[in-house]
């Protein structure tokens, strides 16, 4: 049976093609430019560098956002091969949602915001430059390390949301409390809730740059009830994860049955 162009398109892009010496090729030189790029994007905000070498750091963008855009297309284009995907419209519409086609979309669009630009505010301008360094996030396409985090994340999203409340909700209370503390004595540092919050986020995470810190012997208690506190609520979301990939890890040697609808373990 004679194999579309489509179809060996997507072999090679997404299917099991991508380990053939095609496949191999075409990731690599992706994988080649990815980094390229994300180096030439930190190289040229030193300004000495940028503007040396400007004429060249231009024609690279140009001929990297040309191949990147080629490639975007052509997994659009080749993706109704995939069951899911089946629908024409609607299906590449679906396709062009997902997490991994918006970051390949993300890598160019900076590109063609400049161009469609160009007569625009100087400053809006550099903030479409600095998008390119968002490139570095189509390396997850190719490294299956970093495709098993991204796996973990979306397993244990519930569990690291509700961490992530309970964090948010400690910092309130950190920032309410300090402030009440401390606001007569230092009203330039903690002179409402808002401000507060910095101090509360510095002391939770046990970072402590010293910039802000409580004077009244009461603050300073309080300060140090909340960075133990800090210390087992910031572990919590490693603790998730740390079990997630645990999860994934036994899933893949076969040691946990896995739901064939939701695809959760089965306890």
């Amino acid at each position: 049976m004679k194999t579309s162009l489509r179809s060996r398109v997507y072999a090679i892009l997404e299917g099991g093609a991508a380990s053939s010496p095609m496949g191999v090729a075409v990731h690599g030189t992706l994988l080649l430019l990815i980094l390229s790029n994300v180096l030439v994007s930190v190289e040229a905000s030193v300004v000495s560098i940028a503007d040396r070498y400007a004429r060249w750091f231009d024609a690279f963008d140009a001929f990297s956002v040309t191949i990147f855009t080629v490639e975007y297309l052509a997994r659009l284009w080749c993706c109704v091969e995939d069951p899911r995907f089946r629908s024409p419209v609607l299906g590449r519409l679906r396709f062009a949602l997902g997490f991994l086609p918006l970051v390949d979309l993300a890598a160019v669009i900076s590109f063609y915001g400049v161009l469609l630009a160009g007569g625009a505010d100087y400053r809006f301008l550099r903030v479409l430059r600095i998008l390119r360094i968002l490139r570095i996030l189509k390396l997850g396409r190719y490294s299956q390390a970093l495709l098993l985090v991204g796996r973990v994340v979306a397993a244990k999203k519930e569990q690291l949301a509700a961490a992530l409340v309970c964090v948010f909700v400690l910092i309130t209370i950190a920032a309410g409390l300090i402030y009440e503390v401390e606001r007569q004595a230092q009203p330039e540092a903690f002179g409402s809730i808002p401000e507060s919050m910095w101090w509360a986020v510095v002391t939770l995470t046990t970072v402590g740059y010293g910039d802000v810190y409580p004077v009244t012997p009461v603050g300073r208690v309080l300060a140090s009830l909340l960075a133990l506190f800090g210390v087992a609520m910031f572990g919590l979301p490693a603790g998730i994860l740390a079990s997630g990939f645990m999860e994934e890890l036994s899933r893949r040697r076969g040691d946990i049955e896995t739901c064939p609808h939701c695809g959760k373990p089965i306890r």
